[in-house]
């Protein structure tokens, strides 16, 4: 069976055999860290990548992932902030919707 292709990124400086493989994982686990539903700073998420996952990204490297996952070739995920107590903001990705199929006969 033929592996799926992953969509190459975007942007004047992406060269994809030097970045593919690095910015896919980076928005692997943004992903799956944002996935569990929890709001988190930058900073906050920087250290997690690096802690649970391996990951170092800077803040700004996952500002760009953020932009990615609303991106529809990336999921069409839905971002959102709130500002917090001394001016710093917290991020949360909405969970996609499910669908059931039903049957009737």
């Amino acid at each position: 069976m033929a592996e799926t292709m992953r969509p190459d990124f975007d942007g004047k400086t992406y060269d994809r055999e030097k970045d593919h493989e690095r910015l896919w994982t980076a928005l692997e686990a943004v992903e799956d860290l944002l996935s569990k539903g929890n709001w988190h700073t930058l900073r906050d998420i920087q250290r997690r990548l690096e802690r649970d996952y391996g990951v170092m990204a800077s803040e700004s490297g996952i500002s760009a992932r953020f932009r990615d996952l609303r991106k529809e070739k990336f999921g069409g995920h839905k971002m959102v902030s709130r500002r917090i107590e001394g001016g710093a903001w917290e991020y949360a990705m909405e969970p996609q919707p499910t669908f059931k199929l039903e049957f009737s006969p």
